[in-house]
């Protein structure tokens, strides 16, 4: 029955016989792609709309008033980004600069941010990430499971 089941999934998926022989190939391929994918940073994977422009994250950093506002002086020229950000595996709200960011998202100018992820009082992630010029948007993908 094995066999049958193993023929016709190859069959489906364009193998020929000897390209492939063992099944358990093709599960530990497909579980390597997969952990690969999803395997972006320790907790906040980022999805920037140029790929050669990627923005960087610093974990369990805090930005100071005064180094937000010099930050955003410098900055204040640039073309807005879209910053969304979507917590995966948690239920959480989602704070940038200290202002709660809605789930439709937000534009704001690149430069060094403070992102805070809570769950009422519970931290889930915080950081700082630093947005370069030039992208259009940002996603932001926060594992709640992973902290």
């Amino acid at each position: 029955m094995r066999a049958l089941i193993w023929i016709s999934l190859s069959t489906l998926l364009g193998f020929n016989s000897g390209a492939l022989r063992d099944p358990s190939a093709l599960l530990q391929a497909n579980a390597q792609a997969m952990t690969m994918a999803d395997d972006c940073g320790e907790q906040v994977c980022f999805y920037p709309s140029d790929d050669s422009k990627s923005p960087s994250w610093k974990a369990d950093a805090r930005l100071s008033k005064s180094a937000r506002k010099k930050d955003a002086k410098k900055y204040r020229k640039r073309k807005s980004v879209s910053l969304s950000v979507e917590v995966l595996e948690a239920r959480a709200s989602v704070f940038v600069d200290g202002r709660y960011l809605p789930p439709a998202g937000l534009d704001i100018k690149p430069g060094k941010h403070e992102l805070e992820v809570r769950d009422g009082e519970t931290v889930v992630a915080v950081g700082v990430v630093t947005i370069p010029s030039g992208l259009d948007s940002l996603k932001v993908a926060v594992h709640g499971d992973r902290g």
